[in-house]
């Protein structure tokens, strides 16, 4: 079987922010699938809560892109370790965001409807898919700040993040040229998430200090999430709002994550499995 192999890179900008996955919405046709191998330096920002809530991550990964499936795993290594001192909610939201270490697996299924026949009002389910991700991440959370504000301990949480719901594609094609204008795509996420806090503070016997930190004794909290979702060329952009359970602060109550990440191909080749 061969495939198309492509490494990417994508470069950090001041005061922006990278998408959460690199973007895919359609499958390629049959003998046409595609791997892209990528690596990125990305910043995501919670709006309007504390800048400690922004991490910074590199990371390096691969996406498959097949006749049905789009799979796209990557792992985030840190160029250092930053303790988040505030806005602890804030940084549980975006999957895979650890200012320590973090991994993240997304799978969209563009095709789920396809058997409908696509035709009439059944042509708006063939643009519906199934997408789902599963993703962990380790942060440093500081506690028991001195008088200058500075933490005197440091706290490594475990965070779980995963999501399951459906995509609706508006349309993913080119300007002017098929295969060799300028890609456009543009698709919306509705989905249900689950946050899960792990390790040392996920432990029953840490409720009182999970109180202190979150003011919530909750290892896990259940929400929902839309995200809209564009692309141009390489650039990726997304705008996720989140409904989380619970009373966290800069977690629960509505919160918005948005994001742009630049992504350019710098090799390429064909793949061929050993035979």
């Amino acid at each position: 079987m061969r495939f198309l192999i492509a490494v990417t890179f994508v470069g950090l900008l001041p005061q922006i922010v990278a998408a959460q996955t690199l973007q895919e919405f359609s499958p390629r046709k049959p003998a046409e699938s595609q791997i892209v191998v990528f690596a990125s330096g990305n910043a995501k920002s919670v709006l309007a809560q504390p800048k400690d809530a922004t991490s910074a991550t590199g990371s390096v990964g691969m996406t498959f892109i097949g006749t049905n499936f789009i799979i796209s795993g990557a792992i985030n290594i840190p160029a250092k370790s930053d303790t988040v001192t505030s806005g602890f909610g804030a940084s549980m939201l975006a999957p895979a965001s650890g200012t320590t270490t973090s991994a993240l697996l997304d799978v969209r299924w563009p095709t789920a409807f396809s058997f409908t026949g696509c035709q009439g009002i059944r042509g708006y389910l063939c643009k519906t898919g199934v997408h789902t991700y599963f993703g962990t991440s380790g942060t440093r959370w500081g506690l028991n700040p001195d008088n200058s504000g500075h933490p005197t301990t440091a706290e490594d949480v475990s965070l779980w993040a995963a999501g399951a719901g459906l995509s609706y594609t508006f349309f993913d094609g080119w300007i002017d040229k098929p295969d060799s204008g300028a890609r456009v795509g543009m698709a919306l996420d509705v989905l249900g998430s689950l946050r899960t806090i792990r390790g040392n503070l996920g432990m029953p016997a840490d409720s009182a200090e999970r109180t202190a930190l979150l003011d919530s004794r909750a290892r896990a909290y259940g929400g929902a999430e839309f995200g809209l979702n564009m692309r141009y060329n390489e650039m990726n952009a997304a705008l996720t709002y989140y409904q989380m359970a619970g009373s966290v602060r800069g977690f629960s109550g509505g919160q918005v994550v948005a994001a742009i990440s630049f992504r350019t191909t710098v090799n390429f080749g064909k793949y061929v499995e050993p035979q």
